[in-house]
């Protein structure tokens, strides 16, 4: 086996000039610091130097060699020894402890009691000292440390270890200072050891705690600063973006409030319009037509109780907003309650042919509730699905009587203890059904399922007040174009003292029913075995009369205009923006009457587009509309209408505007027929598509002036026009 020896292990230089075995087996070496043993079997290493009697520190190379008697020769720059190994005793062991001399910090030697800094750092000398605090600039240590050994001090070896840094001691050799720079701050242990003979396992050991104090910003309490800065960053953070969040509710909200009166506004004013004309009407033929009066009078009454409906609901949601509706309990039969709520919609599921069925698992259930409150929740869910239920689909009402084993902590104690029973009221249709964004705005405030149906918005948000009020759940369960189902549970009270309850009529039933009645008469869906109003293929006995172009998604006004405005025009009718568009492109009408909001296209879009087309542009558009702000109708004029008619309007009014847009068409015919030869095109036309139609066809015209071939067909082709269109132009 090969074992390699150097300072590590107790050598005085690593710099060996000679080596020599003697007669006991041990091993003399030379070097450039002294003489060394070595006991192979021990791997003990004594050294030995000019106190033990040698020439001199330095040996020459090769200058050591055994004599024939067994004694060993060395020579070196002083001279030589001679001896014999026998009389060579080895050093009995000694145990050292080594002691910290002196302490120097950023090379300034350190003693006890002096200021550094404005502190004393030493109470006592360094050697009696054992823990030491330094701030984080004081980085900068150098100790310096002896052990005693008073026979041979060059034989003593050291090491040393800086826990925290090293993980093993390092050897030094002789060296006795050791210099520590750019401490990190933290807590270290400085070890300190010597031996004379390499036995660092049993050498003692001297230590010195150092403990480097950090930074002003990397203290705990700066750290805590940081902690409580970075809370409040994210608190601010979380507070602003909950602000922006509230911020954007609120906008969205305001939103909702303002198509919420628009929605208002215009409910309003289409029963008005339809309320004033008729009045005016009767108030014409009360003599010579009872028809026309009977007819007006029935319009009448209609649109007053889609107005009185409408003013009862608002008046109740703000009632029950501001807490002023409180429950009033009466003592009643569930099932015969809701059954006589069913009744009075099956006329209306009858003419719309919808299959309508009530179904109740018990025969009678008995509890406290409020009629009035549970009398809306009924009909406004029995409203909704006849409304969005299509003709031939299905309504089931269903009663049941549930038990649930355990009080249920959502439901209202009404000043008992919590009910284990509850009512479960279904309305379960075969409707449209609802999107993921319906489903999850259902019951938002001010949110309209159908922007094509007649509504505010509120019913389903009030439907769910009226619920919680009452101490009840109420869930939706839908399908997109599958079917809703709505699920309201109230919990069964029969314990409770009931109240006396003033028995005033409450109109809200009837009329909520005849809003129903009212939104099947104004919706575009054709009842079966009814025949659609339109008049699309109704030509007049003159046709030279006008073509009136009636868009309108309110079917009743719709057909109250064609009836007023027949005797006169040629009408068509659309029931929105689409429709309108195909219809003006088919027919060329000579004036379109359009309402302003339309569900799929509204009359400002559509507005634009007729003005928009060459085909088209020169066709006069009437807007009518509950949008009555100065904005609004700077929009309608900037979208190209000729004319801006707030509802609720008389129809004298929007008969005088209609002539006066005919008659100037009219005019302006027959002046561009009088004028003759070539003028300028602006002077008789309205618009830039026109007025670039008519600079084309004259330029045409001119330029094939003396071909006496040159025909109708020739002009036409040149323009890429058909004949009817161009002869509308």
């Amino acid at each position: 086996m090969v074992q390699s020896y150097s300072s590590q292990n107790g050598l005085p230089n690593n710099l060996v000039v000679g080596i020599k075995e003697d007669d006991n087996f041990n091993i003399w070496i030379t070097t450039k610091s002294g003489l060394s043993l070595l006991n192979p079997k021990t791997h003990q290493i004594v050294n030995y130097n000019t106190h033990d009697g040698l020439q001199g520190a330095e040996f020459q190379t090769q200058s050591i060699e055994k004599t024939t008697d067994g004694r060993i020769i060395v020579g070196g720059l002083n001279g030589f020894n001679i001896f014999n190994p026998d009389d060579i005793a080895i050093p009995a062991a000694v145990d050292l402890k080594p002691q910290i001399s002196k302490l120097k910090l950023n090379n300034r030697v350190v003693f006890a009691g002096d200021s550094i800094h404005d502190r004393v750092l030493l109470n006592k000398g360094i050697s009696e000292t054992k823990d030491l605090t330094l701030k984080y600039k004081e980085n900068y240590v150098s100790l310096e440390f002896v052990a005693l050994y008073f026979d041979n001090p060059e034989q003593v070896k050291y090491a040393y270890r800086m826990q925290g840094l090293d993980s093993d001691f390092i050897n030094l050799g002789s060296n006795r200072v050791v210099n520590l720079s750019n401490l990190e701050s933290g807590t270290y242990k400085f070890e300190v050891k010597a031996t004379i003979n390499g036995q660092w396992d049993t050498a003692k050991t001297t230590f010195l705690n150092i403990k480097i104090l950090p930074p002003m910003w990397r203290s705990w309490w700066a750290y805590l600063i940081y902690i409580i800065i970075g809370a409040l960053i994210i608190r601010f953070l979380m507070y602003y973006y909950e602000l922006k969040v509230q911020e954007e509710q609120e906008h969205e909200l305001d939103q909702m409030k303002l198509q919420f009166f628009v929605n208002v506004s215009h409910e309003f004013r289409t029963p008005l319009t339809l309320i004033l004309n008729p009045v005016d009407k009767i108030l014409a033929n009360f003599s010579d037509n009872p028809e026309v009066v009977k007819t007006s009078a029935l319009s009448i009454q209609r649109s007053a109780r889609r107005l009185l409906h409408l003013v009862n609901q608002l008046l109740d949601y703000r009632k029950m907003d501001v807490g002023m509706a409180p429950l009033q309990l009466e003592k009643g039969d569930v099932v015969k309650f809701s059954e006589d709520i069913f009744s009075l919609f099956k006329d209306l599921a009858f003419k719309k042919e919808i299959n309508y069925n009530f179904i109740s698992t018990s025969d009678k259930i008995v509890s406290l509730f409020d009629f009035d409150k549970v009398e809306k929740i009924i009909t406004n869910l029995i409203s909704n699905a006849i409304k969005f239920t299509n003709s031939g689909g299905d309504i089931t009402i269903t009663i049941n009587k549930i038990n649930t084993g355990s009080g249920n902590s959502n439901f209202l104690k009404l000043g008992k203890a919590k009910s284990t029973e509850y009512v479960e009221i279904i309305v379960e249709d075969t409707g449209v059904g609802l999107d993921k964004e319906q489903m999850r705005r259902i019951f938002s405030r001010f949110y309209n399922l159908d922007a094509s149906k007649a509504g505010t918005g509120i019913g389903l948000n009030f439907t769910k007040g009226l619920v919680e009020l009452h101490g009840g759940e109420i869930d939706v369960e839908s399908k997109h174009k599958k079917g809703t189902k709505f699920i309201v549970k109230l919990p069964l009270n029969i314990d409770a003292k009931p109240d006396d309850v003033e028995n005033v009529k409450n109109e809200f039933l009837i009329n909520s029913m005849k809003a129903v009645e009212y939104d099947m008469l104004i919706s575009n869906d054709h009842l079966p075995n009814v025949k659609p109003d339109s008049v699309d293929d109704y030509n007049g006995d003159d046709s030279n009369k006008p073509i009136l172009l009636i868009v309108e998604d309110n079917k009743e006004l719709r057909v109250h205009l064609s009836s007023d405005l027949r005797d006169q025009y040629i009408i068509k009718e659309a029931v929105n923006g689409v429709d309108g568009l195909k219809k003006v492109h088919k027919y060329l009408p000579d004036l379109v009457i359009s309402d302003v909001m339309m569900p799929k296209m509204d009359g400002f879009e559509m507005c634009n587009s007729i003005k928009s087309d060459l085909e088209t542009c020169h066709i006069p558009v009437i807007l009518l509309t509950a949008k009555t702000l100065v904005e609004d109708r700077i929009e309608g004029y900037e979208h190209g209408a000729d004319g801006y008619i707030s509802k609720p309007f008389v129809t004298d009014v929007l008969k005088a505007r209609i002539n006066n847009l005919l008659e100037a068409k009219k005019r302006l015919r027959q002046r561009f027929s009088e004028i003759g030869g070539i003028f300028p095109s602006s002077e008789v036309t309205s618009n830039n598509l026109d007025e670039a139609f008519l600079d084309k066809a004259t330029k045409v015209i001119i330029e094939n002036i003396s071909d006496i071939d040159f025909k109708q067909g020739d002009l036409l082709a040149e323009m890429g026009i058909g004949r009817s269109q161009f002869y509308k132009k």
